[in-house]
């Protein structure tokens, strides 16, 4: 028989953790799971969502894990995912239940609360624009860029750094060697690795896929990258 921890970690990955935290610090204060509910402003579909998960998962429950919510996020963040993300034209992906490259993308940078870093091939401004970089430094979160040599103006990495953004560039190779991966990765628990770059034509013109990763891959993604980061240099204008 599962453990009451175990059955909410088997919420928490149904619901993500941004909901499922909130109703931890609810139950944690003995409400109910309909006022729960109605605090956190659910619709229709949402409610319905959680009472079939409740249905297996006692509410009472939640009230008891929430003093071990240390070990629950350790726990849930152990347990790795990984969902593939499809860009392009045709509807193949979206019919396999891909998710979309721009989304999330967005998404990871928009949950960032720490640390989180684009490091790409080619990375342009207005990208980051639509992507919404800014998000990070509201919650935040500090960001850094790492990009290949000469892809930011001298506009374009000023705008950057004033809006908190560590720049950085990573060098030539020498011969045919490229720095050619695209990935963002936040906080040590998500990454997305993926073939599109940050261009117009890489998020949402061309064929693309990649994966979103949860878990240990995706901390050890991120920790990659912030190494190489150490050994960068800054961008100049």
């Amino acid at each position: 028989m599962r453990s009451p921890l175990d059955r909410m970690i088997g919420v928490a990955e149904a619901i993500g953790e941004d909901q499922w935290s909130s109703l931890l610090a609810l139950a944690a204060r003995h409400v109910s799971l309909d006022e729960a509910m109605g605090s956190m402003g659910l619709d229709v579909r949402q409610t319905a969502k959680l009472r079939g998960l409740f249905g297996t998962v006692r509410w009472e429950d939640a009230g008891s894990c929430s003093a071990d919510m240390r070990d629950i996020y350790a726990a849930f963040r152990r347990r790795s995912t990984c969902d593939i993300v499809w860009d392009g034209r045709t509807t193949i992906g979206a019919a396999q239940g891909c998710r979309n490259t721009f989304a999330v993308a967005s998404n990871i940078l928009g949950r960032a609360r720490d640390h989180a870093i684009i490091a790409g091939y080619d990375v342009r401004l207005e990208i980051l624009e639509r992507l919404g970089y800014r998000a990070a430094n509201v919650h935040g979160a500090r960001l850094t860029v790492l990009s290949s040599q000469n892809d930011f103006d001298e506009i374009a990495i000023m705008t950057l750094r004033a809006n908190g953004v560590r720049v950085l560039s990573a060098g030539s190779f020498g011969g045919m060697s490229k720095f050619h991966l695209k990935v963002i990765a936040a906080d040590y628990n998500v990454a997305l690795v993926t073939s599109a770059n940050f261009t117009f034509q890489g998020q949402g013109a061309n064929v693309e896929m990649g994966v979103r990763i949860d878990g240990e891959p995706a901390a050890t993604v991120m920790r990659i990258l912030m190494e190489y980061a150490e050994g960068a240099s800054l961008s100049e204008p």
